[in-house]
């Protein structure tokens, strides 16, 4: 072949090679070239608990104008999308993502009730992670309730910790039905017995309970139990006063 015709060859395939080229610049990453599909909600302790329902969230996107309906994967906001559902007060976790075809995945996990509040202040439950949660149709839950004149500080603070130390209790989580808080006075109704247990206020709460152990096991015999008082005290260092 000679030199001339090894050069227009040449010539023709740089040619092409530009063309081809050019036209791979402009043509669409072929991953990102598919329109969003379904969004699929999915809550992952639905088993347990299931507060929130997947109508509730499509109706939160729509509102929001963040419905991915016709939009290119690649410029879906899933960022946009969690933060706007992680706002739903019964969430505590949502992660958003795309499926291989095109669905958008919603991973959501919702909060755990650790026990309930009625009072002045307010009717709702504090979380696991002391999270004020509003109460609902859908989240009746078998869980301790705190009554009365509590402040929201009080209810996410230092009854948390007490409720906590309940609970982590073997006698006592199965002795106390219900808190009441009044005047910062706080009360223990007990499952057994009709008498009210005054604590005052919550502090040295382990040392007040435990002294109460000591009187429920060894103090009281058979003849003269609890069910004869109405109230045990416990405001008073060194003693218990039974009336």
């Amino acid at each position: 072949m000679s030199s001339t015709a090894s050069k227009i060859l040449s010539s023709i395939g740089l040619c092409l090679l530009a063309i081809y080229i050019c036209w791979a610049m402009m043509m669409p990453d072929s991953r990102y070239s598919n329109t969003c599909g379904e969004v699929r909600v999915y809550l992952t302790d639905s088993v347990s608990r299931q507060f929130v329902r997947t109508n509730e969230i499509l109706s939160m996107m729509r509102q929001n104008d963040l419905m991915p309906n016709g939009i290119q994967v690649n410029k879906l906001n899933t960022e946009a999308i969690e933060k706007l559902i992680a706002s739903h007060n019964l969430l505590r976790k949502v992660v958003c993502f795309t499926s291989p075809n095109g669905d958008i995945i919603l991973k959501l996990s919702q909060r755990i009730p650790k026990y309930r509040v009625i009072g002045e202040n307010g009717d709702y439950f504090v979380d696991i992670e002391r999270f004020p949660m509003k109460v609902t149709t859908r989240t009746a839950s078998y869980v301790p309730i705190v009554t009365g004149n509590i402040s929201q500080e009080l209810a996410t603070g230092e009854m948390f910790d007490f409720v906590s130390y309940i609970e982590d209790d073997s006698f006592w989580s199965v002795q106390i039905e219900q808190i009441i808080v009044n005047n910062k006075v706080v009360k223990l109704i007990p499952r057994v017995g009709a008498h009210t247990i005054i604590m005052g206020g919550l502090d040295n709460y382990e040392r007040k309970l435990a002294k109460l152990e000591k009187l429920y096991t060894d103090g009281f015999s058979e003849q003269l139990g609890w069910r004869d008082y109405k109230e045990i005290d416990l405001r008073y260092e060194g003693q218990i006063v039974c009336r």
